[in-house]
């Protein structure tokens, strides 16, 4: 069976009663703003999940990512209760550049992978660190879950967010994605995350591959087979 995107996304999308029917970018607003008014500086409680990414500089590849995949708008939509798990640009940097290239370069096949790659990075409803508690999987977007590992020190707990994708054996150097921060905005909670979440199969084996080529997959009723349009 095949989804549209659209559909996928207002499908899991949880609708939030904000009052802000109709409420547009409005240039001149500097007070009283709604989630989605522009305002002119960076104000938690009246930026959308979409325009932190772009405003906020170290998340300009995230931002990058969102418009190729035409994604922004969904994260942007004031009437949306979700979770982004943020990868900052030197999450996306470590993927390396012939990947970037891949994801972002305009073929149809790097369009879906990228679009794959962050709708994983997308949950509903709004989870919060305490919500992420170890060993809990996480329902994204993607219909493909990500699941929170701790690692006990010295220092206390770390939190990591991992993908199927991170069991791929090419990506054994990079980190595991640690959850460094979060900052709730007007239409979600940004989770800041250390390194991109790998979506996968059961197989393990990530969905895109730095050639460009997909890799071959079983036949399986899985969801995470299941191509966007």
């Amino acid at each position: 069976m095949k989804f549209t995107l659209s559909a996928l996304i207002m499908a899991l999308l949880v609708t939030v009663s904000s009052g802000t029917d109709g409420v547009g970018i409005n240039p001149d607003c500097e007070e009283n703003c709604a989630c989605g008014d522009k305002n002119g500086m960076f104000v938690k409680s009246t930026f959308t999940l979409g325009q932190a990414a772009c405003e906020k500089d170290e998340f300009s590849t995230l931002c990058a990512a969102l418009k190729a995949a035409d994604l922004l708008d969904a994260v942007s939509d004031p009437k949306s209760a979700i979770t982004v798990f943020a990868p900052t640009n030197d999450a996306f940097a470590n993927l390396g550049q012939e990947t970037l290239d891949y994801l972002t370069g305009g073929s149809a096949k790097g369009k879906k992978d990228l679009q794959d790659i962050l709708l994983l990075h997308v949950a509903a409803p709004i989870l919060t660190l305490e919500d992420l508690e170890c060993g809990k999987k996480v329902n994204t977007l993607l219909e493909q879950q990500t699941k929170t590992e701790c690692k006990f020190t010295a220092g206390g707990t770390r939190g990591m967010q991992v993908g199927l994708g991170q069991n791929e054996r090419k990506y054994k150097d990079i980190p595991k994605p640690e959850l460094t921060g979060e900052t709730l905005m007007c239409n979600g909670i940004f989770q800041v995350v250390s390194e991109v979440i790998l979506p996968g199969s059961p197989g393990g084996k990530t969905s895109f591959s730095k050639s460009g080529k997909n890799e071959k997959k079983k036949k399986s009723s899985s969801t995470v087979n299941r191509r966007l349009q």
